[in-house]
């Protein structure tokens, strides 16, 4: 991180975040899950940092995994906008 131009302050934030071992996913959201996974290098960027998910790139994705659901997508934007804040913090 400090290669990255990451003050100390940043470092040791994000250093001590201890993650869990295991994670619930309801079923109903493992869909959504996988389809963000799966799209983990298709964010679009700005001089201001990450602004969100590239959707032209998301609908590609959705396509190659059979997805039709829309709902899926409404579910993909709310774990983008989590993901977002937590970028932000």
């Amino acid at each position: 991180m400090a290669e990255l131009g990451a003050d100390e302050a940043t470092i040791n934030q994000w250093t001590a975040v201890e993650t869990p071992d295991e994670l619930e996913i309801y079923p109903e959201n493992w869909q959504a899950v996988q389809l963000f996974s799966s799209c983990q290098t298709q964010w679009r960027t700005s001089m201001a940092g990450i602004t969100g998910m590239d959707y032209n790139a998301v609908k590609i994705v959705m396509d190659s995994m059979d997805i039709e659901d829309k709902e899926v997508f409404r579910k993909l934007q709310i774990i983008e906008f989590s993901a977002l804040n937590e970028t932000r913090n």
